[in-house]
């Protein structure tokens, strides 16, 4: 029966940190989610970074990511390189927040994003993803 709670504890505690698969991030071709539209439907691995083909993006939204993190207040964050391999200059937001990039032209990085990936435990990629698989072009 003990074993059972641990389990059932280990779980809930788990949940609360990993939300799924179930994540999106949208990447649109002009300012404001408009124009052309790239997805990645799944919830990105935290320290994994994705290195990946995602157009050329102005701006971008993301759900259902990982929020709890080692860092920046116990807050995760989603950040984008201008180079391959999670290298270069960047830019992260939480993956909490509501207040997504809508115009990085404003930021100096308009169709710039070459990678990315959540921050949980540090800021350095423990894994480079070269081919995430589910990225779609959204007509």
């Amino acid at each position: 029966m003990l074993s059972l709670i641990l389990f059932l504890f280990f779980m809930v505690s788990v949940q609360g940190e990993y939300i799924g698969n179930d994540g999106v991030i949208t990447f649109w071709g002009d300012p404001n989610f408009k124009g052309e539209k790239w997805e990645i439907h799944r919830t990105l691995d935290p320290q994994y970074c994705y290195s990946d083909n995602v157009g050329k993006p102005s701006s971008i939204k993301w759900k259902n990511q990982i929020t709890k993190g080692k860092l920046f207040g116990g807050k995760a964050k989603i950040a984008f390189y201008n180079k391959k391999d999670c290298e270069g200059l960047c830019l992260a937001w939480p993956t909490s927040t509501k207040d997504f990039p809508a115009n990085l032209e404003a930021d100096h990085f308009d169709n710039q994003i070459k990678s990315f990936m959540i921050w949980q435990s540090s800021v350095l990629p423990d894994v480079i993803v070269r081919d995430v698989r589910r990225l779609r072009r959204v007509e």
